[in-house]
């Protein structure tokens, strides 16, 4: 999953297959369909002296496989199947954020390129020291996923 992460962090993410619990019974698995639905946004501030990073993903799921008797033409289905994988999307990037920088002290998303923008010249960029700062980073991730029924559009 580190490798989707990545991808969609980086706004590389084309489509890929997710398998998460489902919400309606937790022992069962849930497979989503998923495709980037806008482009991933970065912003990137010093707040304090620590880099304060955000990440916003907007992506398209179908659902194309779960349980048995699933009505997804039940908009309440729908929304929670949004609302709990959007919320297991995100959890799944924090981990990835906080494991490049807590554990691998490394900027592999190269975030620091969209605070670059912020500093005149590269002298003062650099004095920032940004490989240094970056494992005191905080992140925020905002994940939108919006499941189109594809049953529906299969009958229309």
């Amino acid at each position: 999953m580190d490798s989707v992460c990545h991808l969609m962090c980086t706004n590389a993410f084309k489509s890929s297959t997710i398998s998460i619990p489902s919400p309606f019974n937790q022992n069962q698995i849930m497979d989503l369909s998923v495709q980037r639905n806008r482009n991933t946004k970065n912003t990137v501030s010093i707040i304090n002296g620590s880099p304060y990073i955000n990440v916003d993903i907007s992506l398209k799921a179908v659902v194309s496989s779960s349980e048995k008797n699933l009505d997804l033409t039940q908009r309440d289905n729908v929304e929670l199947i949004e609302k709990y994988a959007s919320s297991y999307i995100k959890e799944k990037i924090l981990d990835y954020l906080y494991s490049t920088s807590k554990d691998y002290h490394t900027d592999i998303v190269d975030f620091g390129k969209f605070l670059a923008y912020d500093y005149l010249t590269v002298s003062e960029f650099r004095e920032l020291d940004w490989p240094h700062l970056y494992p005191d980073s905080f992140f925020n991730c905002n994940v939108d996923v919006d499941v189109v029924n594809g049953y529906l559009l299969v009958q229309n």
